[in-house]
């Protein structure tokens, strides 16, 4: 697999491959530290049911530990807490563009022996001191799906030459796209005629009629917790589920269209991401941060970081709040819980109102943002205060 049309910082071909998903990704690190059923693996307690898929799929033993609510970060003296002598990987995640304390983190593992894989699926474009965001843990993975307009794409970096991974994931190996991605990929070929020949086309619609889609299911987002602490966990069908693009190809390659995809951006397009991003979430801060009944978690960004994100606490009324904001704007609450640690929230009371306030404003993927960005930002914030004011009044 050459590096060549590859633009990602830090690419190196002899260490580096590229997946359809950041899960099949973390598998393959599985797979480089030689993870066997019964290992145990230490990872946090808020992330989602997905990071957690590669580590079952392998029989692994999780044992989870506490992040600080106000940062995101973890609590080293916890995660020291955790660790056993059948531990065989610790598991840091990266949220959001947001960093981890490597200073902390690297003397851990120098003191432990044991590798670290650095998750970032949502924190493509940060760096640390210098450093960018991947050249932290022995292995570092990416879900490039989540930053940029792919229709599939995971990345798996390894930095310890102890570890090594052999299977060919280079282009030669990979289908043009996968049927999985297909919904994907129609949508960006009709949105392709759209720019260059200013003519709608409904492939997607098209496909659902003559059934190469499944129908459109009108289900309703359902948070990590609700904010009313007296209703009960959410009902997730598909929490702790593997999809079958997953179970049915453990370590799949990234696909043709994806990569032809990832080799049209560069490094001026990076930048311009970068730049977007920080500059977005400056703007955003600026607009509501004399909102009352919320707290954002961090107000300025650490140097280096380039957020996915705008991450706050609403203090009542999350659901609501966030149900009325994302009829028009791109808002979530993340995670979708595991339920291993769902079993046993009161070990861990960040999750609890982690999962019960935080909401996020995304940003776009890409480097084309509409022009008019500026102007839905205001809108946000207008609108923000006016749900603010009216569930808190």
């Amino acid at each position: 697999m050459g590096s060549r049309g590859i633009p990602l910082p830090g690419f190196d071909s002899n260490r580096s491959h590229l997946f359809a998903l950041g899960r099949n990704a973390m598998y393959a690190a599985c797979e480089a530290v030689g993870l066997k059923a019964g290992d145990e693996v230490v990872t946090p307690a808020f992330d989602c049911d997905g990071s957690l898929q590669p580590f079952t799929a392998k029989g692994c033993t999780l044992r989870f530990y506490r992040s600080d609510p106000a940062s995101l970060t973890a609590d080293l003296n916890d995660l020291r807490r955790c660790i056993s002598s059948r531990t065989r990987l610790i598991h840091i995640v990266q949220h959001f563009g947001l960093p981890q304390p490597w200073n902390e983190l690297g003397e851990l593992r120098r003191e432990s022996g044991i590798p670290i894989l650095e998750d970032n699926a949502y924190s493509l474009f940060s760096s640390y001191q210098g450093r960018p965001f991947g050249s932290f843990g022995d292995l570092a993975v990416f879900s490039l799906r989540k930053e940029l307009p792919l229709t599939d794409g995971g990345w798996l970096r390894i930095n310890n030459p102890e570890y090594s991974y052999s299977r060919d994931t280079s282009i030669n190996s990979a289908p043009w796209f996968y049927r999985s991605e297909l919904e994907s990929t129609l949508y960006l070929l009709q949105g392709i005629v759209r720019r260059k020949f200013r003519v709608p086309l409904p492939l997607v619609r098209i496909a659902r009629v003559l059934k190469f889609l499944s129908p459109n299911v009108d289900g309703t987002y359902l948070p990590p917790l609700y904010s009313d602490p007296l209703e009960d966990i959410p009902n997730v069908p598909y929490r702790d589920v593997a999809g079958s693009e997953f179970v049915n190809n453990l370590q799949r390659p990234m696909s043709r269209l994806a990569r032809l995809q990832l080799s049209r951006y560069g490094m001026v397009d990076f930048c311009s991401i970068r730049e977007q991003r920080r500059s977005s979430y400056a703007t955003l801060v600026n607009s509501i941060q004399d909102i009352p009944g919320k707290v954002i978690l961090y107000p300025e960004l650490p140097e280096g970081a380039v957020p996915f994100c705008l991450n706050f606490r609403i203090e009542n009324c999350r659901d609501e709040i966030l149900g009325e904001l994302a009829r028009n704007y791109s808002v979530m609450a993340w995670p979708t819980l595991p339920g291993l640690v769902l079993s046993q929230l009161d070990k861990f009371p960040e999750v609890q109102s982690l999962g019960r306030e935080l909401m996020q404003f995304s940003f776009p993927k890409g480097h084309q943002w509409p022009q008019d960005y500026p102007n839905h930002l205001k809108q946000f914030a207008n609108d923000f205060r006016q749900v603010m004011k009216r569930f808190n009044s």
